[in-house]
């Protein structure tokens, strides 16, 4: 039996164990969206294959189309991108992404995106890493990545800015192309699928406001047609 394939048949023995909110699971990294989001395949019981979407606990990596997040996402990438990977899942987020630790042979990648410099501690949701706050102070200090820019924007302030200057009631009262209307359609970073505001997906996923629609779009609402 190959490495890999124990890895796999253990990451199915595991997950019958485990409750969801402790589960350790082992698959192949088969997609890197962002600094902090990556597809896993996983093989199941049946062996049936399915994939997951990964988001990174504990850290906060700059969005796709924000300053560092194409230098986020090369960086993991070649971390984990087409390597066998463990991911001990925290919880499931509203999106239906699985949070998790990850690692990849004795490297915590969580750990490791924050100690080059291309993500924040996230302490919302992290208060408890205090080995990522620590790196994340080290990084800041030796001004890797994104910390070379004297006044990073953290990307949750970089997501409620976009928010707010989509929003009619933070348009000027004289402006006569206020955001709202320049910015009608919102498309979701991960998927690229876009959104009109009669769905339930505007506005409430991680991704950018765009006037024209980009990419696909939403089977839901029709996105841009």
């Amino acid at each position: 039996m190959s490495p890999r394939h124990f890895l796999l048949c253990l990451s199915a023995f595991v997950s019958l164990l485990l409750p969801s909110a402790a589960e350790m699971l082992f698959g192949h990294c088969v997609g890197v969206a962002d600094g902090d989001t990556c597809t896993l395949l996983l093989t199941q019981p049946d062996g049936v294959k399915k994939t997951e979407r990964i988001r990174f606990h504990g850290i906060d990596a700059p969005e796709s189309h924000q300053a560092y997040g194409q230098a986020a996402k090369k960086f993991v990438s070649d971390l984990i991108y087409d390597k066998d990977i463990r991911v001990d899942v925290q919880t499931r987020d509203k999106y239906g992404r699985l949070v998790g630790k990850v690692f990849v042979g004795g490297a915590y990648v969580n750990l490791e995106v924050v100690k080059a410099g291309y993500a924040w501690w996230y302490r919302q949701y992290g208060a408890g890493e205090t080995a990522i706050a620590a790196a994340e102070q080290e990084a800041r200090t030796a001004c890797h990545g994104l910390w070379l820019d004297k006044n990073p924007v953290a990307p949750w302030d970089f997501r409620h800015k976009g928010a707010r200057a989509a929003s009619p009631a933070s348009a000027s009262s004289t402006d006569s192309h206020p955001a709202a209307e320049s910015q009608r359609y919102w498309v979701t970073a991960s998927s690229g699928k876009t959104h009109n505001a009669s769905c339930r997906w505007y506005a409430d996923s991680q991704g950018y406001y765009s006037s024209t629609g980009t990419g696909n779009n939403c089977k839901i609402c029709g996105g841009a047609d």
